[in-house]
Order: C-alpha cells, then sequence, then structure tokens
C-alpha cells in the first residue's frame, strides 16, 4: 500500500499520526484462529491484539500498533494466520491485485463468491486452485474514509463439504424411493398388456414390499460393510426374489427374466446417480426421459380401448387362469 496517497483524505492542515497508526486485519469468524496472529512489516514482527479500532468496514478482527515509515512508496507485510475448524475459507479481494492460491488434501471443495477460480485442479489426492481479480472487478476503490463501501460482499473462496457416506447415500436413495417402485410397477403392467396376463392386486402388494424391503437391507447392511457391496448383496436378493416370483405368476420364464433384467437397468441407474453429487439431477431427468421414451416405442401399436373392452378383458382371464 501507498501511504503517501492519504493526505487526499484529510481535512485541510491535518496531519496524520503514523506512529500511532496501526493495520487491521477483518475475521468474521474468530473461533478459528489456533495460535498467536504476527505481522512482518519492514523486517520488524508485530503480535496482534483482538479487537478493531473502527467498525467502518469490519465487525471483528485483529489489529497491529506499529510504526509506518511514510516515505516508502511501496509498502509490504505478511501475516501468519494459522486457523482451524472451519468449513468454508473466503477472502476479500481489497488489493489492487489480489492473486491468491489455496492448495489442499481436501477431495471435495465447491468454489462459492463472487469470484471463480481461474485456475483450479481437483483429484482425490485433494485441489489446487488460483484466483486473480483486479480493482476493477470491484465495485470499491482502494482507500476511502468512513463507511461509503461494503467489501464483504466481494469476498471469494472455497467451501469444504463432507464426502457423501452410507447414511447420506441410504437418504439418497430414500428420495427415490416411489418413483422407482412407480417405474416397476409401471414395466409390470406393460408387460401384463403386452402379454395378456393379468396380475392380481395381492401381487402387487407383495411384489411392492419386495422394493421397499430394498431399503431396509441396504440401511442393515450398510451399518456393518461398505455401501458399495451392501447395496449390491441388497438389489441382487430383491431382483432375484421378483423375478423368480414373476416367474410363477406371469407362467412365464421368458417375462420373468424380461422383468429381472429391467429391475437390473433400474438399480444399476439408481447407483450411478447416487454416486453422481453435482449431475445427479441432470443425469436424472435424461435418464427418465430415456425410460419414457423406450415405453413409448413399446407401447405405440396398443389399442387401449380394445384392452379396457369387458370382451377383452374375460379373453385375458381366461388366458391368465
Amino acid at each position: 500500500f501507498n501511504l503517501q496517497k492519504i493526505n487526499n483524505y484529510l481535512p485541510p492542515k491535518a496531519k496524520p499520526l503514523f506512529d500511532g497508526a496501526y493495520i487491521s486485519l477483518g475475521i468474521t469468524d474468530m473461533h478459528g484462529i489456533s495460535s498467536d496472529i504476527s505481522l512482518n512489516y519492514s523486517g520488524i514482527d508485530y503480535t496482534g491484539e483482538p479487537g478493531l479500532p473502527t467498525k467502518d468496514i469490519i465487525n471483528t478482527g485483529i489489529r497491529f500498533v506499529a510504526t509506518l515509515n511514510p516515505e516508502k512508496k511501496d509498502q509490504s507485510f505478511k501475516v501468519t494466520l494459522n486457523l482451524k475448524g472451519s468449513n468454508n475459507l473466503k477472502i476479500v479481494p481489497v488489493g489492487k491485485e489480489t492473486r491468491v492460491t489455496l492448495k489442499s488434501d481436501w477431495s471435495n471443495p465447491s468454489f462459492s463468491g463472487e469470484y471463480l477460480p481461474v485456475r483450479k485442479s481437483i483429484s482425490d489426492k485433494g485441489f489446487e486452485a488460483e484466483w486473480k481479480v483486479l480493482h476493477f472487478n470491484r465495485d470499491y476503490p482502494q482507500s476511502w474514509v468512513g463507511n461509503k463501501f461494503k467489501v464483504l460482499p466481494s469476498a471469494f473462496g472455497v467451501t469444504l463439504f463432507l464426502p457423501v457416506d452410507s447414511y447420506h447415500k441410504t437418504e439418497r436413495t430414500l428420495k427415490y424411493a416411489i418413483l422407482f417402485i412407480g417405474m416397476t410397477f409401471l414395466s409390470f403392467f406393460i408387460v401384463e398388456v403386452l402379454n395378456k396376463k393379468i396380475l392380481h392386486p395381492v401381487q402387487y402388494i407383495l411384489i411392492g414390499s419386495a422394493l421397499v424391503l430394498f431399503y431396509s437391507l441396504l440401511l442393515s447392511l450398510s451399518e456393518h460393510i461398505r455401501f458399495e457391496p451392501a447395496y449390491l448383496i441388497s438389489s441382487l436378493s430383491i431382483i432375484s426374489l421378483i423375478s423368480f416370483y414373476s416367474r410363477y405368476a406371469l407362467k412365464s420364464v421368458k417375462m420373468a427374466g424380461v422383468l429381472g433384467g429391467i429391475l437390473s437397468l433400474f438399480y444399476l441407474f439408481l447407483y450411478v446417480l447416487l454416486q453422481l453429487q453435482d449431475y445427479s439431477i441432470l443425469v436424472g431427468s435424461f435418464g427418465l426421459l430415456l425410460v419414457l421414451a423406450i415405453i413409448m416405442y413399446t407401447t405405440r401399436n396398443i389399442d387401449w380401448f380394445a384392452i379396457s373392452s369387458p370382451e377383452n378383458r374375460e379373453e385375458i382371464k381366461e388366458k391368465t387362469g
């Protein structure tokens, strides 16, 4: 910073007291500070004290009482700050050119705030991101008097998300339960129509009970083993049970195999959705569009009025019986 420009903001004949000046470091949440904060200015180390002399810009932070040298045109300083226990870190770009580089072993970052990184890389081993913000990119100047401008809305940074664990994945699975069960019932109904076989409502209840049991199995198994094998065991158990029951309910090995394959695709699709954290809604929407397209294509030649006629119902009952 340039101390020579401070005279532009003082009343006539006023003189700044550089030997009693202070440098303020705004920190919105003081709970994460884990050690003393030090400031190195012109080769001299200063220890910070909590509290800001003025709250025109920010309400909380650290102040450093330092003897400033107004003769030097460009002033530089270094602050050492150790933080812990925070799920996000944001920085206000008050410099004329603000460059920030963050590197961490956290593998689930979410970049947020007014500015996004100009460069970033994310892997299972962590992430690295770099920001560059010019003073032209914000709506306040380099210096002013009082509280004319608000700087906090221009903050940018990163939020550290917790990876999705077994309980969260099971909870997300439950959110798709109604849709998943409905799609399964719809598949059985289409098989009924195409093969002119009728299932009794009690049989639908038994199939629905098996589908609901999947979520109970998944939750109980994931408490003892990893989510992936728990999902595999639960889905295979339900697919086998429903396929076996369909063999006798529809009196067709072929149709039981078809329904087993459809259920396998449904469970595979659901598993893929659970693995996607950022694109699950997008992939899910296109997946449902594909399912609807397949259903419409499969049933394109069905005469629904003929199927619903009493004569045709009696014919289907005779074939089913």
